[in-house]
Formats: structure tokens, C-alpha cells, sequence
């Protein structure tokens, strides 16, 4: 088998009856030759597929795929990604691969290969897929294809309870059908540091996007809790029937804005956590602090219970190299703080005096996802964006405004629809009064900076449109003012080429009549020169 240094041209070697075929791709062997023909494709094919897992390359090939109806590679069917140019297609070499369309039963290359050529379907197939890397294709065991779309698996009664005694309200205040069900089962084997494989396996498409960009971090699975994990990508918030924005179940009364188009991965509560405990304001004699009263005494063993509970839920933005350090810390840093790589964090955001140095949060994940704080990163071809979802106590921060010049640049304009500009920041001293316990993770976020940007550029755009349609119209109006001049000269000449040929006339008249009266005279003069 021979593949060439630059990886783009095909070689060849034969060997007995096998073909081996190397591509830019991998390099799989082929099938005794004509082993494909007569081969149809099967009506019985799945509709769907689901690819779940782990892939390092090349994570946009996970998800759904749907049949190709009337469209065959190789006499097998394929099947097309839901949201991606991926296609799962038999090749000449009777291996299932996932490759672009332009290939699809054209070229063997592909992104995935699948070596089984006995397999009726790559569902049916129980050999290990394999990832190529450019130049040869590694082993995937993570790596999963089933039929049928990915099965999510509501919570049941008995499990929904022991949650709720664990975290009682609990992130959000409403059910939440969670992803992975096996997830959580991760036990003492898990806790060890996989700085390639996501901390739990997920069967939404967008989660394990998400989750593949996160393990490129390298974070220690110790800090992770997939009790919190929430998925809020727009098939999940769909399923979920999710509002726009929500409020915990106590009487603090802090809303906050749902992160939907991210996807969170559940932190664990630090053990500082435990021995907190939240004191609302009130007469301590009301049914609702009795009520309060109660529900501590019966969750005495989860104390944090009180923090999901009874704290409001705040975002802070942050790049993604400062992730690990507020995990190592267990909390949130201000400017001065040193990164767990060596450097301070740089008194940047502060608009103001030294006095404004604390912790920043906002109850808007809009206003959090901005680029001055959640400066995105590229990966696989997308744009990262990561902000920390955060329980915050009541009456530990100062409702702000905005600190970012946003009025400058772009006037009274809202960053949120759910929060004015003049509230939409919470500004504390208190570090211990944040608790970080997830990690949004956002894929081509569209901004409200980028909305803007796009509608500003959009105003210009008719702003220079009807630039060039006012222009058009004055020199259409002086086109059609040079066009009646024109006609003016146009009849003026005409009526002059009327009156000279009117005056060559009357000259050719008088010419005439001048001849005859010289041949008269003549005809006079001869008949009295004769007589």
C-alpha cells in the first residue's frame, strides 16, 4: 500500500484478488472486483441514522442522518446529515464511509470509514469505526451508529425524585428531559484527566459538538456534574417547551434570561457550598419563613440545596483560558488575579476609576456573550463562545448599568429584551457570594453586537441604495431635460431645412423665369434681324 507525501494523489498496488486504495483521506482495501454489481438499493433501509460519540477531527459528522430517497451509491442507499454537508454512502471498496456529497459515489475518500463490508447498513454493523486524520484512519471505539433518531430519556418518577431531593428547585424550575441518561452514572473509575474526550457522552448533535470542543481544554473530570448538564440548542428548548425567562422558586425574586443556542455542562458544587445557608428578608413569623424554615430542616444533609434553591442565577462571560483558573479557584476573577498560567487578568472591562474593580455578573445571557466578554475562539471551523452560568446570593450585588461605552456606540439601543441597559449588570465584592456550576458553551453565536452591526450595515446599504437611486433620478431628469433640448434643436433645424428648400424653390422659380424671358427676347431679337 503506498500513499503519496503529498496526499492528494492515488496510488495503487495490486495484490492477489484485494485492491489497496489509499486517498487523501485513509486508506482502505477494496473488494474483489465486480462483488458490488447487481447490488440495489434495500427498501428496508432505516429512515435514519444516529452517529453518537466521541470524534477528535472531525465532530460536525455526529448526529442525525436521513435517508436519501431514490438516490443509491454503489447499488446501497445513503443517508444525508440533518444540518451538515455528510453523507454515510457505500464505496467501490464495499466499506461505508461519511464523506461530502460532491463524493458520494464518485471517490473513496471520506472523514469516517466503517471497514465491514458484509454489513447490510452501518447500523447493522458491529466492527469499530475509524477516523481518518489526512493520511490514515485510527480507531473510534466511542464511535456508535443505531437506527432511528437519538431517543431521549425523560426522567423517571422514582429517579426524578431522588434528583429533586439531591438539588430540590434545582438549575431551572421546570422539567428538563436530560440527554444522557448513562451519564451520570459515571463512577470513581471516571475521575481521571481526559484532555480528549468530553466528561459525559451525549446524544444531541449540538451537545456533542459542545462537549468535543471541551474536552480540547483539557479540564479535569473531577469538576464536572452532569446533574446540571442543560441543553438548550433550538431542537432541545422545542422539546422542553422552555420560556424565554425565568425565575427561581424562592421569594428573592431575580430573574434571569434562559441561555437558549447554548449547551451547559453541570459543574460540582464546591464543599464551601455545604455550609452556606440563605437568610431571605421578612418577618421571621410569615408562612414563608416557616416554610423556608422547613425545607432546611428537612435538607440538613444537602445544605447547597439552599443555593439552587434560594440564590439567583447570574452569567459571567470569560475567554476560554481563564475557565481553568475559576475552576481551580471554585470561584470568579477580577481583574489583579493571577491565571493559573502565570499572567494577571487585565483591568480591561472597567469603565471607571479603581474604586469599579469587583465581579461583574448580568441575569442576560445576551449581554454575557458579548465580545468584550466572551471573546470568541475558533475550533473545526466554528466560532466558540463559553460563559459561566452562576447561582449568586441575594442581596450581594448592586443592580448596575452597563460598563462597556454600549450608549457610544450604539445609543439607546436595548442589548436585551428582557433587562433595560440601566440594570443589566450585578456588581459585587463578594467572591464567595458566586458559585459557578456550568459552562455554556455557544456555537456561532449571533450577537447583539453582530445584529447590530448586520442592521447597521444593512441601513447603509439602503442608505447607498437610495444614493445611487436619488443620483439616477437626476440624471434621468437631466436625460430627459437634454432629450427636449435635443427636440427643440432637432425641430428648430428641421423648420430651417423647410425654409431653405422653400427659398431653393422660389430661386429655381425665378431662375426659370428669368431663362424663358432671355429665350423671348432672343426669339424677338432673330425674328426682326430676319424681316
Amino acid at each position: 500500500m503506498y500513499i503519496n507525501e503529498d496526499d492528494t494523489a492515488l496510488s495503487l498496488k495490486l495484490k492477489g484478488d484485494d485492491l489497496i486504495m489509499a486517498c487523501c483521506r485513509g486508506a482502505f482495501p477494496a473488494m474483489p472486483h465486480g462483488a458490488h454489481q447487481g447490488m440495489n438499493a434495500d427498501r428496508q433501509a432505516p429512515a435514519t441514522l444516529t452517529l453518537s460519540g466521541q470524534l477528535r477531527r472531525v465532530p460536525e459528522c455526529l448526529g442525525t442522518y436521513s435517508l436519501a430517497k431514490g438516490r443509491a451509491a454503489h447499488g446501497r442507499p445513503v443517508w444525508k446529515h440533518t444540518s451538515e454537508d455528510r453523507w454515510i454512502a457505500k464505496t467501490s471498496t464495499g466499506y461505508w464511509v461519511v464523506q461530502d456529497e460532491v463524493e458520494v459515489g464518485i471517490n473513496d475518500a471520506g472523514l469516517l470509514c466503517l471497514p465491514d463490508r458484509g454489513a447490510l447498513f452501518p447500523s447493522a454493523s458491529s466492527e469499530v469505526w475509524e477516523e481518518g486524520d489526512g493520511k490514515v484512519f485510527h480507531k473510534a471505539p466511542g464511535l456508535q451508529c443505531v437506527a432511528g433518531p437519538p431517543k431521549r430519556q425523560p426522567v423517571e418518577p422514582d429517579a426524578g425524585q431522588k434528583r429533586k431531593s439531591r438539588h430540590d428547585a434545582d438549575d431551572d424550575g421546570f422539567a428538563f428531559h436530560a440527554h444522557g441518561a448513562g451519564a451520570a452514572a459515571a463512577g470513581p473509575s471516571k475521575r481521571r484527566k481526559v484532555p480528549q474526550s468530553a466528561p459525559v457522552d451525549r446524544r444531541c448533535s449540538y451537545m456533542q459538538l459542545c462537549s468535543s470542543f471541551l474536552a480540547t481544554l483539557g479540564l479535569e473530570a473531577e469538576y464536572f456534574d452532569p446533574e446540571h448538564d442543560r441543553c438548550y440548542c433550538a431542537d432541545c428548548v422545542s422539546s422542553n417547551n422552555i420560556p424565554n425567562v425565568l425565575e427561581t422558586e424562592s421569594s428573592h425574586g431575580h430573574a434571569y434570561e434562559v441561555p437558549k443556542g447554548w449547551s451547559g455542562f453541570g459543574l460540582k458544587v464546591p464543599a464551601r457550598a455545604h455550609s452556606l445557608k440563605v437568610r431571605l428578608a421578612g418577618p421571621s413569623s410569615s408562612s414563608s419563613a416557616r416554610m423556608h424554615a422547613r425545607a432546611r430542616a428537612h435538607t440538613h444533609t444537602h445544605t447547597h440545596t439552599q443555593v439552587f434553591k434560594e440564590w439567583a442565577v447570574s452569567f459571567h462571560g470569560c475567554p476560554s483560558r481563564v475557565v481553568s483558573s475559576v475552576l481551580q479557584e471554585g470561584q470568579l476573577l477580577k481583574p489583579g488575579d493571577t491565571l493559573m498560567d502565570g499572567t494577571k487578568l487585565a483591568n480591561r472591562l472597567t469603565k471607571g476609576s479603581e474604586d469599579r474593580i469587583g465581579l461583574y455578573t448580568s441575569p442576560s445571557i445576551k449581554y454575557c456573550e458579548l465580545d468584550i466578554y466572551a471573546k470568541p475562539c475558533r475550533w473545526a471551523g466554528r466560532s466558540v463562545r463559553m460563559v459561566l452560568q452562576c447561582r449568586q446570593k441575594p442581596g450581594s450585588f448592586s443592580p448596575a448599568g452597563e460598563t462597556i461605552d454600549w450608549k457610544g456606540r450604539f445609543g439607546n439601543a436595548p442589548i436585551s429584551t428582557h433587562f433595560g441597559n440601566d440594570e443589566i449588570e450585578r456588581f459585587t465584592r463578594a467572591g464567595g457570594s458566586i458559585i459557578p456550576y456550568r459552562i455554556l458553551i455557544g456555537l456561532d453565536v449571533v450577537t447583539r453586537e453582530d445584529e447590530l452591526a448586520k442592521l447597521e450595515n444593512l441601513r447603509k446599504r439602503v442608505a447607498d441604495a437610495e444614493k445611487v437611486l436619488h443620483d439616477a433620478r437626476i440624471a434621468q431628469a437631466k436625460a430627459h431635460q437634454a432629450k427636449l433640448e435635443a427636440e427643440r434643436a432637432l425641430q428648430k433645424h428641421v423648420l430651417l431645412e423647410q425654409n431653405a428648400e422653400m427659398a431653393k424653390k422660389a430661386a429655381e422659380r425665378q431662375v426659370e423665369k428669368e431663362r424663358q424671358a432671355l429665350a423671348w427676347e432672343q426669339l424677338k431679337a432673330q425674328l426682326k434681324g430676319g424681316v
